[in-house]
């Protein structure tokens, strides 16, 4: 009886310590949400956001101020993307840009954006081109089924960039290394009292 209780010990103890291999080997500290397919922009379809009607908030108030959106070149796609990329995420992409104009004064402009292939709860940031050259990172306020909103201070070339989120997970794997050694601490004390 004492020596089949030992087998058994040394059977579950190898058993927990290989399994605990197995799943440390298997498990991944990173865990990616990826959303859809991000399309490369191009100067040739750079142009296809639009404002939305009604899309416009002067300082609080509903607005029919004119938006005038005018296409970008290659060279701004290209270096709004290298902006992204740092600013934003390593895969981060420009979906749509555009230089956008107001027909309005202002201290503060939301403007509500139609955008193709935009879907809810996408990772959607807005980059805004300022005067002086430098690029700044603007949250939007909502992102829906092709729609962008965001907030602005100033106008000029406006980007929407998609990007997959990455979150870190806690890394299980010592957690499941420690409850096999006490495991193996257990089946050891019952394989002694076993002999005893």
């Amino acid at each position: 009886m004492k020596k089949l209780s030992l087998v058994i010990a040394a059977v579950l103890a190898g058993t927990m310590i290989f399994g605990a291999s197995a799943f440390a080997a298997g498990s991944s500290s990173t865990t990616t949400t990826t959303t859809k397919p991000v399309e490369q922009v191009t100067a040739a379809h750079s142009y296809s956001a639009n404002v939305a009607a009604a899309g416009v908030v002067i300082d609080g108030a509903a607005s029919s101020a004119t938006v005038t959106l005018a296409p970008v070149s290659v060279a701004e796609v290209n270096n709004a993307n290298a902006q992204a990329k740092a600013l934003v995420a390593p895969t981060a992409q420009v979906l749509h840009m555009v230089n956008v104009e107001l027909g309005a004064k202002f201290s503060k402009a939301q403007i509500t954006f139609n955008v193709s292939g935009v879907v809810a709860g996408q990772k959607i940031m807005v980059l805004h081109q300022c005067a002086d050259g430098s690029w700044e990172k603007i949250t939007p306020d909502a992102v829906g089924n092709g729609t962008v909103t965001a907030t602005f201070t100033s106008l000029s070339p406006v980007a929407i960039v998609a990007y997959e989120a990455s979150a870190k997970t806690a890394d299980v794997a010592p957690y499941v290394m420690i409850i096999a050694m006490i495991s193996v601490l257990g089946a050891a004390v019952c394989a002694k009292k076993a002999f005893n």
